[in-house]
């Protein structure tokens, strides 16, 4: 991580074409970064990304270089759930079922984290809260629809179509958590609420309801 000097003082306009921030890939990035008593401020960055747009505003803060942190408001408008899985590793860490997940969505989230020497978000650490939104979400090969599907011998729950779906979450100790909510698919729907972590436990409740049709 890199210190901050005490002593440094300035507003800089920032336009690019092209930035990298490990595996994230931005494009056509605008953005103010200001330099004022030790702290990194980010305000009305856009550039598009992941397959549709990104804007945010943070906070970086290093008086220790061993242990920065950073506090980051989000708001990403129609990007890729797989675009989303491939390029950010705290994603992979924290909602692995997004590489399940096919369609596009928007998400606002703010957040604070402890990052460690190399600028890396320390999942463990992250606190925040966000809400994603989508018209059409597709998930396929989830193992607990696959249980399912088996028990009741019901092939249509091995693929899934939602749409419309509004999903409050919060981050705390290294946990998802998610505010009921329900995937209406046909004339059948789930209603789900739980957690997911960084050590892969899954927690989750669910409530199915199927038609007569569907059932065994």
């Amino acid at each position: 991580a890199f210190r901050i000097p005490e002593n440094i003082n300035f507003n800089i306009n920032v336009v690019a074409g092209n930035v990298k921030y490990f595996d994230l890939n931005l494009k056509n990035v605008q953005s103010v970064i200001a330099l004022k008593e030790c702290q990194l401020s980010i305000d009305k960055l856009r550039a598009d990304a992941l397959g549709g747009g990104i804007s945010l505003k943070g906070l970086y803060k290093c008086s220790d270089p061993s242990r920065p942190t950073a506090s980051l408001g989000i708001n990403l408008n129609n990007v890729s759930f797989a675009e989303t899985f491939k390029s950010i590793n705290v994603v992979k860490s924290l909602a692995p079922v997004f590489e399940k997940v096919q369609g596009q969505y928007s998400m606002t989230f703010d957040f604070k984290t402890d990052m460690d020497k190399y600028m890396n978000p320390l999942p463990g650490s992250i606190t925040g809260n966000g809400l994603i939104s989508s018209r059409n979400v597709k998930l396929s090969g989830l193992k607990v629809f696959d249980l399912i599907t088996g028990t009741i011998k019901n092939e249509s729950l091995k693929n899934l179509s939602a749409k419309d779906l509004n999903l409050k979450f919060g981050i705390e100790n290294g946990k998802i958590k998610t505010s009921p909510f329900t995937l209406n698919f046909g004339q059948a729907k789930i209603k789900l609420e739980g957690s997911t972590g960084i050590d892969k436990t899954i927690d989750y409740v669910f409530d199915l309801s199927l038609p007569a049709s569907m059932s065994y």
